[in-house]
């Protein structure tokens, strides 16, 4: 996880699963908590007296992909509440909020960024590095195996990649 400007931020790959761990204050005792999408009207999650709500106002996009990493209550554990987004997308890449409401009606809230990358990009990234050093070590034999060819050419196509 890394920090961007205070929010903190989350990164998952396509596909799998990313762990959105909101914070309320120690002092605090959670009455609900409601987990939204910067922006958007409806809710990711929403619990309320240790209990969820119905999905009825919930994203549609998130309508059986969400739930809550402790199992199927809404008590929270060190004033953590962690809500799993199950087999994300590049669509879920967006500002995540968390508010916190206790007995007394004091408000809070916790917000954190989920940045889904693609696993195609990762992959790429790894194996090319490795296909051009494989041309460039095929290139390079081949002139020592004939003779009077210069490396020049090696080194030109290391520049090419470098």
């Amino acid at each position: 996880m890394k920090s961007f400007a205070g929010v903190q931020t989350v990164q998952a790959l396509c596909g799998n699963d990313a762990t959105l761990s909101f914070r309320a204050p120690s002092n605090m005792t959670v009455l609900s908590a409601v987990v939204k999408i910067r922006d958007h009207d409806k809710y990711v999650y929403y619990c309320k007296d240790e209990h969820p709500i119905n999905p009825l106002h919930q994203e549609p996009d998130l309508r059986g992909r969400v739930e809550l990493a402790n199992g199927l209550t809404c008590k929270m554990s060190l004033n953590s509440f962690d809500v799993i987004l199950k087999n994300v997308t590049l669509n879920d890449t967006n500002t995540y909020e968390c508010f916190f409401v206790d007995s007394e009606g004091k408000k809070s809230n916790d917000t954190l960024f989920l940045s889904v990358k693609n696993k195609g990009v990762a992959l790429w990234i790894l194996v090319r590095p490795t296909a051009v050093g494989v041309w460039i070590n095929r290139k390079c034999r081949g002139q020592q195996m004939n003779p009077g060819s210069s490396t020049e050419d090696c080194d030109d196509a290391a520049d090419v990649f470098a």
